[in-house]
């Protein structure tokens, strides 16, 4: 429990016999703080995906910084100060004590995200041919990938080779417990789903395969491997032609931030793929078919997928109101 004037707790991160990797918040004596653990402890039971843990566990490091920023305790939170929170999420000088918490814009829309990700795409070196810049044109592909597909990327980092079908022009999402790099289709046995990709990514897609991944001599049969030859991981060993893991998309994407000045996370994409398919169907007049939509993201549920990834904004819920009123003279005058 966070105690008053404490330092807000920080995240570590463990591999679990039988759990794989997961996400833990520790106080300033590196002791956990048990009912977060407790919390995570249950997430991973019930066969939560470890980048599913991972994101709690950063929630909760959120909220437990608002806690210490107000010197409260866990057990002393109201109501109100549930409110607070949700406000203080939105200040970006949320981190300074000094700024108060006032409400900001929400998240991009999908058409902002779209404009910026080009922005992003471009500051990604991508020389001449595949193999002069092998990383780049990894790089590059992956995020075209997580926006073309709306991949979760624990979802596109376990994609194996066997996992491509070209002729059925996409690739398959299979839910896979013991992935060497950690990562997992977060849907669950018996829930794999197969999503249709555009010619002209699969075209690239070819190129990574037959140009680039097979001249890095792969150790494993995933896709997504590591190419920089002096790659090492902790203990030293070299890492260069295994899977590549979650951590390391997540650096590549901080990287290409600050090189860009556009922050992007990988989930961001995921987001606007969803959204511009709903908006597709406004733009053409026609009724969003939310089980198709459900099923390219694999949600169990269509009201997931109807209130977490459609992020609509003025004008076009003001499409989707005129829309109703045509059909509803039409119906009139029928």
């Amino acid at each position: 429990m966070v105690e008053v004037n404490e330092v807000p707790p920080r995240v570590v991160a463990a591999d679990v016999p039988g759990r794989g990797r997961m996400y833990y918040l520790v106080d300033s004596q590196d002791d956990f703080l048990p009912e977060a653990k407790a919390f995570l402890d249950w997430k991973a039971a019930t066969r939560r995906a470890p980048t599913t843990v991972k994101a709690y566990c950063s929630r909760l490091s959120w909220y437990y910084h608002f806690l210490a920023h107000r010197n409260m305790r866990v057990s002393e939170v109201t109501p109100a100060d549930l409110t607070a929170f949700v406000i203080w999420l939105c200040n970006p000088y949320r981190d300074v004590k000094t700024v108060p918490a006032i409400s900001q814009p929400s998240p991009l829309t999908a058409t902002s995200v779209n404009l910026i990700f080009q922005i992003f795409l471009n500051s990604i070196h991508l020389a001449e041919n595949p193999n002069a810049d092998p990383t780049g044109f990894r790089d590059r592909l992956l995020c075209l990938m997580l926006k073309e597909g709306g991949f979760r990327i624990g979802e596109l980092l376990g994609m194996r080779m066997q996992d491509l079908e070209f002729g059925k022009h996409g690739v398959h999402v299979r839910f896979r417990p013991d992935n060497e790099n950690g990562a997992r289709a977060k849907a669950g046995y018996g829930r794999d789903r197969f999503v249709h990709l555009p010619d002209d990514l699969l075209g690239l897609l070819d190129i990574y395969i037959t140009e680039v991944w097979i001249e890095a001599n792969p150790r494993t049969d995933h896709l997504w491997i590591v190419l920089r030859k002096e790659a090492k991981d902790q203990a030293g060993q070299r890492t260069c032609g295994t899977a590549l893991r979650v951590s390391s998309v997540e650096k590549m994407f901080q990287h290409y931030s600050n090189k860009s000045h556009v922050r992007l996370h990988p989930h961001v994409l995921r987001h606007t793929h969803a959204t511009q398919m709903v908006l597709s169907y406004l733009r053409d007049g026609e009724d969003v078919d939310w089980k198709f939509v459900q099923e390219r993201l694999g949600h169990t549920s269509v009201v997931t997928t109807m209130q977490t990834y459609t992020h609509l904004n003025d004008e076009d819920r003001k499409l989707a109101y005129e829309r109703y009123l045509k059909k509803k003279e039409g119906k009139a005058h029928a």
